[in-house]
């Protein structure tokens, strides 16, 4: 069960995307790829319906991945974007609570989502995060439902005190609980700044298409592992769907796999995003809660399609 936040940042990741073939892998199959000497690729496929814009597959603009039935979510994130040669950056810190009790149905019957809750006051650095509504957007028998499922917790440079996102540090966690309830708090480990770079080569109209990846290598060797979204943007609009999660050594640069960047309908896509991942994912259990929490240092690089 994925519950997955559509959040605007710069860019809009969290829809689907189109893939045409019938010999392209299933979701979430794993392919290993070690045609890439010394840096093997591990290739995860993020798309399954190929034409409702509404399908959920894991993933939205700040990275995160496979919200569970079983774990709440907090996620920090420092945001790149770059396109044009021009970047931008943002930080965005976010909490959701789920009430299991109260599951969310599709009209057969499935678990679509649940209820969240708003159990107090939510800080980050001890800065208070705005509660706003949580959205759960799905398709339901060709119907396309936008359900509130309560609120969750923001925090982001644009709130009314601005957060920043310190790489290679830690940011401070903390829930006052309301009713007399448990107050807790806990340090986040931020990873080391991602820095991506893209060569891309060949043309679309031979499917001669070539990308070159490089990214800059951890100075403390924390990460053992980096992960690299291959997205797509559709033609006329800025709306991006992930494509791929290549899961590589953290140790800064792979060829990918061409295969993956020639058998695209290109006459629905005009640019390819390469989206740099470099986190920490950890549980922790406090006051009854079971947390997963997601800190992550992101670079999203836009380029047109040769």
């Amino acid at each position: 069960m994925k519950i997955v936040k559509s959040y605007i940042v710069v860019i809009f990741f969290g829809l689907s995307l189109l893939i045409i073939g019938c010999d392209n892998p299933a979701p979430t199959e794993l392919i290993q790829d070690n045609s890439a000497q010394g840096n093997p690729v591990q290739v995860q496929v993020l798309t399954k319906d190929t034409s409702n814009e509404y399908y959920s597959n894991g993933y939205d603009t700040t990275g995160v991945t496979n919200y569970s039935d079983s774990s709440d979510v907090i996620t920090v994130s420092g945001v790149k974007v770059t396109v044009n040669n021009v970047t931008t950056s943002s930080s965005l810190a976010q909490a959701v609570f789920f009430d299991k009790s109260h599951p969310i149905h599709s009209s057969t019957g499935s678990i679509m989502g649940y209820m969240t809750t708003a159990p107090g006051n939510v800080l980050f650095n001890n800065q208070r995060a705005a509660k706003v509504l949580y959205h759960l957007r799905f398709n339901d028998r060709g119907y396309h439902r936008d359900t509130v499922l309560g609120y969750d917790y923001i925090l982001s440079q644009h709130s009314a005190t601005p957060f920043n996102f310190i790489y290679g540090s830690d940011i401070t966690f903390q829930l006052d609980q309301m009713n007399g309830g448990m107050q807790y708090s806990f340090n986040i480990p931020t990873p080391e700044e991602i820095t991506g770079k893209v060569k891309l080569t060949g043309k679309k109209a031979n499917r001669s298409l070539n990308a070159e990846l490089q990214w800059n290598v951890p100075i403390l060797s924390k990460n053992k592992v980096a992960e690299i979204i291959l997205g797509v943007m559709v033609k006329g609009t800025n709306t991006s769907f992930p494509l791929y999660k290549l899961s590589v050594n953290d140790n800064g640069d792979i060829t990918v796999p061409p295969k993956l960047l020639n058998e695209l309908p290109f006459n629905r896509y005009d640019r390819f995003v390469f989206t740099f991942v470099r986190q920490f994912i950890f549980h922790h259990n406090r006051q009854g809660n079971d947390l997963t929490v997601f800190s992550q240092s992101i670079h999203s690089i836009i380029l047109n399609i040769p």
